[in-house]
């Protein structure tokens, strides 16, 4: 007999499957895992030694709601030496001009192969969150689709019980034979030719029906099918603070969980059968997915084939050159322009440093300094930092002219060209206290240093107005087509919201049907103003608090260990107060730049609202 987690005594390697449907903590109320927390889980998997040292790479495919999480699982991924496959998970409606109230979008899940397919990605991201979300996501229809198939796109079409393929198995008279499911997928390979027909399986019987029908799909179009396991949450531990998740998403109870029946008991919450299939979505092995699909070797032997079609991977600044760097340089060919912003930074700064000197008494600038600035411009255009420095020439310049106070702080004040640009005030001259330009950045420095300027928060208004005109005058002044979004060049940085200690324990309660006011007192036990970490200390430091809930028995202490999950993840969106992304030239910030809607009403249409990318 085989033991455990081996396949005849030898444990598959990460070529043998690889997780292609993911969802993270940044799809609201979808998942309670992070980017970082599938990397350690995956890396568990596939521990260094002899025989790994030899072996490829693990990989992992994240598919979010939105592209926003992207950067952040390419970190992680890079720092644990996993490969990351971009990809973008969809909502497809028939017609997202329309808001019907019963509307049931489908899935879709698309990888970008390259560059283009990339950019392909964030037109339907951006697509779906800014003209056609709603109360409910984003949406994209079968236009948006087609206006954005462009580079090689790998298309797999959502997991068995939420896919776009779906609803025509299940209606259908044989849903061995799906004829009405034909036309559809046809119509999915004409667009995307890389096509694979998703089998998953958790134990549910309606999993078990709609995969026959889809491998009858398959075979009847010789598409290629390809196993996922749909992954909700990295460790098995986590299926409880997903139903909680997906009960607060949803607004009411967790599916699954039913109030006790005993009206003297200690109203502990129960969990029905049912609900443990939903514990099978998690990051599973190869060995675990082989004894799953065993007898359909081909699905699993596509999740490799599909990985070997998947070239792309993000350019982090860490590890990749200026010139390869991610912005409109690189993705649609602007080096020149580029190079010509870094000779008007060397000419701004061998024109301004003389007049800077006379203004603040300092007579005729020596050689040595001449030749500092100089050093110093050349330092920052190899880092790639002009148009930073442009921008807040700029700015400072804006600011000059109507009289607003502006200083800049942190490592920028060491900086001799960031005080000749009159972005640090005049008596903090670093030559004059033999500051080292180094300290704000220099050669081979990989993290890129802040620039940061303070302005009051009286005219923080005008500045903004005048971002905005100024991101606007340089990027294209073509006419956006019908239909397309407009090019916008700036856009404020965004940022998640995390969940609060006390809100993670109130939402926990209310989601295993607890009372509130029962709830509301174990919440109470947790510090107000806390930092991540503190439901977790009450736990495990104050297991002994009075309250009419006890850390120390259950129910507490089942909803201070979810709470403990939960707390610190996105919760919802925002927009930084004073962070902002300008797009130099090129097509506008939207063609390569994910964003979202931040607003006090419905995604999109807020009075107020404003459209802000990530980092």
């Amino acid at each position: 007999m085989a033991a455990k987690g081996r396949t005849n005594g030898h444990v598959l390697g990460p070529e043998a499957f690889v997780h292609l449907d993911v969802i993270s903590a940044f799809s609201r109320f979808q998942s309670p895992s992070t980017p970082q927390d599938y990397v350690s889980a995956l890396i568990q998997q596939f521990p260094l030694n002899e025989q790994s040292a030899s072996a490829p790479r693990p990989a992992l495919a994240l598919c979010d709601w939105g592209l926003h999480s992207s950067v952040k699982m390419a970190v992680a991924c890079a720092r644990a030496g996993v490969d990351h496959l971009a990809g973008l998970r969809l909502r497809v409606v028939p017609e997202a001009s329309w808001h019907p109230w019963a509307e049931r979008p489908r899935e879709l899940l698309l990888l970008a192969g390259d560059e283009e397919a990339w950019l392909s990605l964030v037109a339907l991201s951006n697509k779906a969150h800014l003209a056609n979300a709603d109360f409910r996501g984003p949406r994209v229809d079968w236009r948006d689709l087609q206006e954005h198939s462009a580079g090689q796109l790998i298309c797999l079409t959502g997991g068995p019980l939420v896919g776009l393929l779906t609803p025509l198995i299940e209606q259908a008279a044989d849903p061995s034979n799906p004829i009405e499911a034909v036309a559809l997928a046809r119509r999915l390979n004409d667009l995307y030719p890389h096509l694979y027909v998703e089998l998953a399986y958790h134990g549910h019987p309606r999993e078990k029906l709609i995969n026959r029908g889809l491998v009858a799909l398959a075979q009847r179009l010789d598409l290629p099918v390809v196993a996922t396991n749909a992954v909700r949450f990295a460790r098995p531990q986590d299926a409880l603070a997903h139903q909680v998740l997906e009960g607060m998403g949803r607004g009411r109870r967790a599916e699954g969980v039913v109030p006790s029946s005993d009206p003297d008991g200690d109203d502990l919450p129960v969990v029905s059968v049912d609900s443990s299939q939903q514990a099978q979505a998690y990051l599973k092995t190869p060995d675990e997915m082989q004894r799953l699909f065993g007898q359909l070797p081909a699905a699993l032997a596509a999740t490799s084939e599909i990985r070997q079609l998947v070239k792309f991977r993000l350019p982090l600044a860490a590890n990749t050159p200026p010139e390869r760097r991610y912005g409109p340089a690189m993705l649609f060919g602007l080096a020149p322009v580029q190079d010509a912003d870094q000779q008007r930074l060397a000419e701004l700064v061998e024109q301004a440093l003389p007049e800077r000197f006379a203004q603040t008494g300092r007579g005729e600038p020596s050689v040595q300094v001449r030749e500092q600035a100089a050093a110093e411009v050349r330092t920052i255009c190899q880092a790639g930092l002009a148009e930073l420095l442009l921008v807040a020439y700029d700015v400072g310049q804006f600011c000059k002219h109507h009289g607003i106070p502006l200083a800049a702080r942190g490592s920028a004040t060491n900086s001799l060209v960031a005080w000749v640009l009159e972005l640090v005030q005049a008596e903090l001259c670093p030559i004059d206290y033999h500051l080292d330009p180094q300290l704000f950045v220099h050669e081979g420095r990989q993290d890129l240093p802040d620039l940061d300027l303070e302005v009051s928060s009286l005219h923080e208004p005008a500045v903004r107005t005048f971002l905005a005109r100024y991101g606007a005058e340089r990027v294209g002044t073509r006419e956006p087509a019908a239909g397309s979004l407009p090019a916008v060049g700036t856009l404020r940085l965004g940022i998640n919201v995390s969940l609060g200690a006390r809100q993670a324990v109130r939402t926990v309660g209310t989601a295993l049907g607890l009372d509130p006011v029962r709830v509301h007192s174990l919440a109470r036990q947790v510090p107000l103003l806390s930092s991540p970490g503190a439901v977790e200390q009450v736990l495990t430091r104050s297991p002994e608090m009075g309250g009419t809930l006890s850390a120390s028995s259950e129910p507490g202490r089942t909803i201070l260990r979810v709470a403990g999950q939960l707390e610190g993840l996105p919760h919802r969106f925002g927009a930084h107060p004073s962070a902002y992304v300008v797009s130099f030239y090129g097509p506008g910030a939207l063609s390569w730049l994910p964003a979202h809607w931040v607003s006090n009403d419905r995604p999109g249409r807020g009075r107020f609202g404003a459209p802000v990318t990530w980092r």
